[in-house]
Protein backbone atom coordinates (compact mmCIF):
# COMPACT_ATOMS: atom_id res chain seq x y z
CA UNK A 1 0.00 0.00 0.00
CA UNK A 2 1.40 3.38 -0.96
CA UNK A 3 1.65 6.33 1.37
CA UNK A 4 -1.21 8.07 -0.47
CA UNK A 5 -3.47 5.01 -0.18
CA UNK A 6 -2.68 4.69 3.55
CA UNK A 7 -3.61 8.34 4.06
CA UNK A 8 -6.90 7.91 2.19
CA UNK A 9 -7.66 4.73 4.16
CA UNK A 10 -6.95 6.50 7.44
CA UNK A 11 -9.18 9.45 6.52
CA UNK A 12 -12.00 7.09 5.54
CA UNK A 13 -11.60 5.13 8.77
CA UNK A 14 -11.79 8.32 10.85
CA UNK A 15 -14.84 9.51 8.89
CA UNK A 16 -16.63 6.21 9.56
CA UNK A 17 -15.74 6.36 13.27
CA UNK A 18 -16.99 9.94 13.63
CA UNK A 19 -20.21 9.17 11.74
CA UNK A 20 -20.84 6.08 13.85
CA UNK A 21 -20.23 7.98 17.10
CA UNK A 22 -22.58 10.78 16.03
CA UNK A 23 -25.28 8.28 15.08
CA UNK A 24 -24.98 6.61 18.48
CA UNK A 25 -25.26 9.86 20.48
CA UNK A 26 -28.43 9.72 22.53
CA UNK A 27 -29.70 13.21 23.36
CA UNK A 28 -31.67 11.81 26.29
CA UNK A 29 -29.49 11.24 29.37
CA UNK A 30 -29.95 7.96 31.19
CA UNK A 31 -31.98 8.15 34.36
CA UNK A 32 -35.28 7.41 36.02
CA UNK A 33 -38.10 8.53 33.76
CA UNK A 34 -36.25 8.25 30.46
CA UNK A 35 -37.98 5.03 29.41
CA UNK A 36 -41.36 6.45 30.37
CA UNK A 37 -40.73 9.63 28.36
CA UNK A 38 -39.64 7.67 25.30
CA UNK A 39 -42.60 5.31 25.59
CA UNK A 40 -45.50 7.56 26.59
CA UNK A 41 -44.61 10.50 24.36
CA UNK A 42 -43.93 8.36 21.29
CA UNK A 43 -47.64 7.75 20.70
CA UNK A 44 -48.48 11.32 19.68
CA UNK A 45 -45.41 13.33 18.75
CA UNK A 46 -42.24 11.62 19.78
CA UNK A 47 -39.91 12.68 22.55
CA UNK A 48 -37.72 14.92 20.35
CA UNK A 49 -40.10 17.82 20.99
CA UNK A 50 -38.47 18.02 24.44
CA UNK A 51 -35.15 18.92 22.83
CA UNK A 52 -36.50 22.03 21.10
CA UNK A 53 -39.04 23.19 23.67
CA UNK A 54 -37.62 25.29 26.51
CA UNK A 55 -39.99 25.19 29.46
CA UNK A 56 -39.77 25.79 33.17
CA UNK A 57 -40.66 23.09 35.67
CA UNK A 58 -44.11 24.61 36.10
CA UNK A 59 -44.68 24.69 32.34
CA UNK A 60 -43.70 21.02 31.96
CA UNK A 61 -46.13 20.10 34.75
CA UNK A 62 -48.89 21.88 32.82
CA UNK A 63 -47.97 20.13 29.57
CA UNK A 64 -48.05 16.73 31.26
CA UNK A 65 -51.41 17.55 32.88
CA UNK A 66 -52.78 18.60 29.48
CA UNK A 67 -51.48 15.37 27.93
CA UNK A 68 -53.17 13.28 30.61
CA UNK A 69 -56.42 15.24 30.17
CA UNK A 70 -56.29 14.57 26.42
CA UNK A 71 -56.16 10.85 27.13
CA UNK A 72 -52.52 10.06 26.60
CA UNK A 73 -51.98 6.56 27.93
CA UNK A 74 -49.83 6.56 31.04
CA UNK A 75 -50.17 5.87 34.72
CA UNK A 76 -49.84 8.60 37.36
CA UNK A 77 -46.49 7.03 38.35
CA UNK A 78 -45.25 7.22 34.75
CA UNK A 79 -46.25 10.87 34.48
CA UNK A 80 -44.52 11.59 37.80
CA UNK A 81 -41.30 9.95 36.59
CA UNK A 82 -41.49 11.86 33.30
CA UNK A 83 -41.98 15.11 35.21
CA UNK A 84 -38.92 14.47 37.40
CA UNK A 85 -36.86 13.44 34.38
CA UNK A 86 -37.78 16.60 32.45
CA UNK A 87 -37.12 18.71 35.52
CA UNK A 88 -33.64 17.21 36.06
CA UNK A 89 -32.53 17.19 32.45
CA UNK A 90 -34.41 19.72 30.34
CA UNK A 91 -36.32 22.30 32.38
CA UNK A 92 -35.04 25.85 32.32
CA UNK A 93 -34.88 27.74 35.58
CA UNK A 94 -35.32 31.45 36.20
CA UNK A 95 -32.69 31.81 38.91
CA UNK A 96 -33.88 35.29 39.88
CA UNK A 97 -37.40 34.16 40.73
CA UNK A 98 -37.23 30.39 41.39
CA UNK A 99 -37.79 29.13 44.92
CA UNK A 100 -35.54 26.70 46.78
CA UNK A 101 -37.43 23.58 45.66
CA UNK A 102 -37.35 24.52 41.98
CA UNK A 103 -33.67 25.47 42.10
CA UNK A 104 -32.75 22.21 43.84
CA UNK A 105 -34.75 20.02 41.45
CA UNK A 106 -33.78 21.79 38.24
CA UNK A 107 -30.13 22.46 38.97
CA UNK A 108 -29.59 19.11 40.66
CA UNK A 109 -28.22 20.64 43.86
CA UNK A 110 -29.03 20.16 47.53
CA UNK A 111 -31.68 22.28 49.19
CA UNK A 112 -28.89 23.91 51.20
CA UNK A 113 -27.13 25.09 48.03
CA UNK A 114 -30.45 26.19 46.54
CA UNK A 115 -31.17 28.15 49.75
CA UNK A 116 -27.73 29.79 49.44
CA UNK A 117 -28.68 30.93 45.92
CA UNK A 118 -31.90 32.48 47.22
CA UNK A 119 -30.09 34.08 50.19
CA UNK A 120 -27.43 35.57 47.89
CA UNK A 121 -30.12 36.87 45.58
CA UNK A 122 -31.97 38.46 48.51
CA UNK A 123 -28.84 40.05 49.95
CA UNK A 124 -27.18 41.20 46.72
CA UNK A 125 -29.96 41.55 44.17
CA UNK A 126 -30.73 39.61 41.03
CA UNK A 127 -28.08 37.71 39.15
CA UNK A 128 -27.03 39.44 35.96
CA UNK A 129 -24.69 36.74 34.67
CA UNK A 130 -23.94 33.07 35.09
CA UNK A 131 -20.66 34.11 36.73
CA UNK A 132 -22.63 35.44 39.70
CA UNK A 133 -23.72 31.89 40.47
CA UNK A 134 -20.09 30.81 40.69
CA UNK A 135 -19.81 32.88 43.90
CA UNK A 136 -22.33 30.69 45.73
CA UNK A 137 -20.68 28.56 48.40
CA UNK A 138 -21.26 24.89 47.66
CA UNK A 139 -22.26 25.42 44.03
CA UNK A 140 -19.49 23.76 42.06
CA UNK A 141 -18.31 25.40 38.83
CA UNK A 142 -18.82 22.13 36.96
CA UNK A 143 -22.44 22.06 38.12
CA UNK A 144 -22.98 25.57 36.77
CA UNK A 145 -21.27 24.62 33.51
CA UNK A 146 -23.41 21.51 33.12
CA UNK A 147 -26.69 23.45 33.37
CA UNK A 148 -25.73 26.91 32.08
CA UNK A 149 -27.79 26.47 28.90
CA UNK A 150 -30.87 25.97 31.06
CA UNK A 151 -30.37 28.98 33.33
CA UNK A 152 -32.45 32.06 32.57
CA UNK A 153 -31.53 35.39 34.10
CA UNK A 154 -35.01 36.91 33.83
CA UNK A 155 -35.46 39.66 36.34
CA UNK A 156 -38.53 39.81 38.57
CA UNK A 157 -41.02 42.44 37.40
CA UNK A 158 -40.15 45.88 38.70
CA UNK A 159 -36.85 44.77 40.23
CA UNK A 160 -33.64 46.38 38.95
CA UNK A 161 -30.52 44.23 38.56
CA UNK A 162 -28.39 43.88 41.68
Amino acid sequence: MTHGNRTISLVLLIAVAVTTAAAQHDPFPDGAGKDELLGVCADCHGPDVVLVTRKTREQWVKVLGDMAALGVQGTPDQFERIERYLERNFAVVKVNVADVDELAATLGVSKEVAAAIVEHRSAHGSFTSIDGLRKISGLLPETVDAVKDRILLDLPKGVPPG
